[in-house]
């Protein structure tokens, strides 16, 4: 008899005596395990697309003509409360500060940095971000924080894809200044 449950199994029947398994299971994949949904896919072989799917976790906007890109980036990003830490005009390349916000049940104080790459044309997006993740939830009362990359993930409510979601509406609010559409890929 088979007892091990895959994650989708777990989150569609709901049972309680399978909950802590799926506890067990998600903190295990919050602490450093394979995220769900990431490949093997070898760097510079992804393919982008309109519509994030499981494990994308760049964003990508291209036709950026406007040769104010960068200062337009920076106002948008302190506008909605980043502090910009790194910046660099001449290589176009700027990160954030970890902000915090809203988490779930299980994950609280999620907290995301962005960086922004523009290259030719084109912004490169990605998020990392901070989870505090309470061990009470596996017995003992200690919370540790984990940084992860943010990324779009099966489970709607997880603190990485909030975050990855959060990632989703600065992008859209950059894009929308230069009439341009998002593009979502995986990097490693």
């Amino acid at each position: 008899m088979n007892n091990i449950q895959s994650y989708n199994e777990f989150l569609n029947e709901g049972k309680l005596g399978r909950a802590l398994v799926g506890v067990a299971l998600g903190t295990g994949l919050l602490m450093g395990s394979p995220a769900i949904g990431q490949t093997n896919q070898k760097v510079g072989t992804e393919q982008t697309q309109n519509i994030p799917k499981i494990g994308d976790n760049t964003i990508i906007i291209k036709n950026i003509t406007d040769s104010t890109a960068f200062i337009k980036i920076k106002k948008i990003l302190i506008t909605n409360g980043y502090k910009i830490t790194e910046s660099d005009a001449s290589i176009g390349y700027l990160t954030t500060d970890f902000k915090p916000f809203e988490g779930t049940m299980l994950i609280n104080n999620t907290k995301l940095s962005v960086t922004i790459l523009i290259e030719e044309n084109t912004i490169t997006m990605y998020g990392d971000c901070k989870l505090n993740v309470s061990s009470a939830l596996v017995g003992t009362s200690a919370s540790k924080e984990q940084e992860v990359h943010a990324s779009q993930g099966s489970n709607k409510k997880s603190g990485i894809t909030l975050a990855f979601n959060e990632l989703i509406k600065i992008a859209e609010k950059i894009s929308n200044g230069f009439n341009s559409s998002l593009e979502f890929t995986n990097r490693k």
